[in-house]
């Protein structure tokens, strides 16, 4: 009886990992509508049980859990963005943002933070300043474009489950993006970064040209965006003399 016991648990916990796992991989099976059919050609299934599941998830993106998993994901990431540029640094969007990448990578099993799950913080809210910028630059699709992102992210293995430990790491770029929004902060007088800040670093590491080539995303067109939406100046050293095709300088 006892072993019998022990397999049941067993059993039980390889369950709860799976369904843990599906959430982030079914959610990205349903592309924007632009993009369909080029990625039904890709093996990205839109069958209804997948579409029903991505709906879920996207209901679910600003909805707290009570789970033990999403309360240690939660500690796990309060640890690791003070560590990285320290709470008190950061406007409270921010570290929202922030924190639900943590949580993406601790709950999809990767517990690597790639710089797109910060993006997918970021674009979750169109009431966020940078959305808002993103929509006067013709990105106007905030909704969809996240799911465009969380597409992305799979089919370059960014969702990938890895082998357990007990802290989530930052990834390289993700780790010089936030770092980065902090030195733009700086730069507009900010004493905290706000969410434009972020969006000047992903700019700057040319992440939304990329994953955006329809819309003229460019560091110098986002910059300008900033500025005329919120009034506020970006002092950067050097720019002038600064090559637009490559603003890696600044992060």
């Amino acid at each position: 009886m006892k072993l019998q016991a022990q397999q049941q648990h067993v059993a039980s916990q390889q369950q709860n990992r799976l369904a843990r796992r599906a959430i982030p991989v079914a959610a990205a099976a349903v592309p924007r509508s632009s993009s369909r059919a080029s990625r039904s050609s890709a093996g990205i299934s839109s069958a209804p049980q997948q579409q029903q599941h991505l709906q879920q998830h996207i209901q679910r993106r600003d909805t707290p859990s009570s789970s033990p998993v999403a309360a240690r994901a939660a500690a796990t990431a309060s640890m690791d963005v003070e560590e990285l540029v320290g709470p008190s640094a950061l406007q409270p969007e921010v570290f929202e943002i922030i924190t639900y990448a943590l949580k993406l990578a601790w709950t999809a099993e990767t517990y690597n933070v790639h710089s797109w799950m910060v993006l997918l913080g970021l674009l979750k809210k169109e009431s966020y300043t940078a959305c808002q910028v993103l929509q006067d630059l013709g990105l106007t699709d905030i909704y969809g474009a996240w799911n465009e992102v969380l597409w992305a992210l799979n089919v370059s293995d960014g969702l990938q489950p890895r082998a357990f430990t007990p802290r989530v790491i930052w990834g390289e770029r993700a780790s010089l993006i936030v770092q980065g929004a902090v030195r733009f902060g700086m730069w507009a007088g900010r004493d905290k970064v706000a969410t434009e800040d972020l969006l000047m670093a992903f700019a700057a590491s040319d992440v939304l040209t990329a994953l955006f080539p329809d819309v003229d995303l460019s560091f110098d067109r986002v910059k300008h965006a900033i500025e005329k939406r919120t009034g506020v100046k970006y002092d950067l050293p050097g720019y002038e003399g600064a090559a637009l095709d490559s603003q890696d300088m600044f992060l």
